[in-house]
């Protein structure tokens, strides 16, 4: 499984509106939830009660049948942040990490 971190602010975590996003082939796809990767369902990055779709989900499905690779999307965006909370040392940096170590422990 070829794995992606989604970190940042709104544009990542997702924004787009569901009802409006194209099908997409999630038979590859998977996300961490809870410390397993599970096929991809939508929204794939629930950090808020208005999240939608984001452009990971297009990426992953051209990456995975141009690669012919299962893909997992590990979701750690958060709307609404400042980019200082994303620095080294900051609670938003060291959730990713520690979700992208326990993607690497499970996948």
């Amino acid at each position: 499984m070829h794995s992606f971190l989604l970190i940042g602010q709104s544009n990542m975590a997702g924004r787009g509106y569901l009802n409006e996003a194209r099908e997409i082939d999630t038979s590859r796809i998977y996300t961490l939830r809870n410390g397993r990767w599970q096929k991809m369902f939508r929204p794939i990055n629930p950090d808020r009660s208005f999240s939608g779709v984001n452009l990971a989900e297009s990426f992953a499905e051209a990456y995975s049948q141009k690669y012919n690779v299962d893909v997992g999307l590990i979701c750690c965006a958060d709307g609404g942040t400042k980019l200082s909370q994303w620095m080294p040392g900051e609670l938003l940096f060291d959730n990713a990490v520690n979700n992208a170590k326990l993607a690497a422990r499970t996948s």
